[in-house]
């Protein structure tokens, strides 16, 4: 549950912004350098998701490959993000990655924060004015992050002369696939950071990321 009521401050500019709960330092939960950290993985997944929109339109294999390249980085943010209180980790993770040992770097991930990924939700008003946070369908899910990443990943190397050349229409239908159940995963969602206690609720909007600290309950 929050304490206090929130007050909005820039981050970074315009884009990032913390929902401050009105709290002493001592009593913060999550301390403001792991704001900070989360809010540039937030940063960076909203600008590979526009550069991806940039590109959507395509009708040419090089705009195709511009967008999967895109989204796999994003995909890569979203299993890296919640570690970034975690140095050793996700220095492991991000290891991993680079030498596409994905399911190794899920496990990883599961390992050092059993809550490393996303809850998706969306907030409804209840009469009574309360706000619930209900799952949200659709959206990208743990199981299916290593098949869509392979599925980016098949855009993304030289094409073989003797095979039959790509479905352009196909491929860019792929990517909106991939990019919408991408943006429902992070338009609104809860998140533990590794190591710490707390929760966040994060968004990654058209027009920037933001994050609020609230207490658990009991905690």
């Amino acid at each position: 549950m929050a304490r206090g009521g929130p007050t909005k401050r820039s981050v970074h500019g315009r884009s990032p912004k913390v929902l401050e709960l009105d709290m002493s330092d001592d009593d913060r939960l999550i301390p403001k350098q792991d704001e900070q950290l989360y809010l540039q993985v937030l940063q960076e997944i909203y600008v590979r998701v526009e550069a991806f929109r940039a590109v959507s339109a395509s009708t040419d294999l090089h705009g195709i490959e511009v967008g999967a390249l895109q989204l796999r980085i994003a995909l890569e943010l979203v299993v890296m993000g919640s570690l970034v209180t975690n140095k050793a980790q996700i220095e492991t993770i991000t290891s991993a990655l680079a030498n596409k040992k994905l399911d190794q770097a899920r496990k990883l991930a599961k390992r050092a924060n059993p809550d490393y990924w996303p809850k998706p939700t969306a907030p409804h008003r209840q009469p009574n004015g309360t706000i619930d946070l209900r799952p949200v369908e659709g959206a990208l899910t743990e199981g299916k992050w290593e098949r869509r990443y392979g599925e980016l990943s098949e855009l993304l190397h030289a094409r073989n002369p003797y095979k039959k050349s790509i479905d352009l229409d196909k491929a860019r239908e792929r990517l909106h696939r991939i990019a919408d159940e991408l943006i429902a995963l992070t338009n609104h969602y809860s998140v533990h950071l590794a190591d710490r206690d707390g929760m966040m609720i994060a968004q990654i909007t058209s027009e920037g990321p933001l994050v609020a600290h609230f207490a658990l309950a009991g905690a």
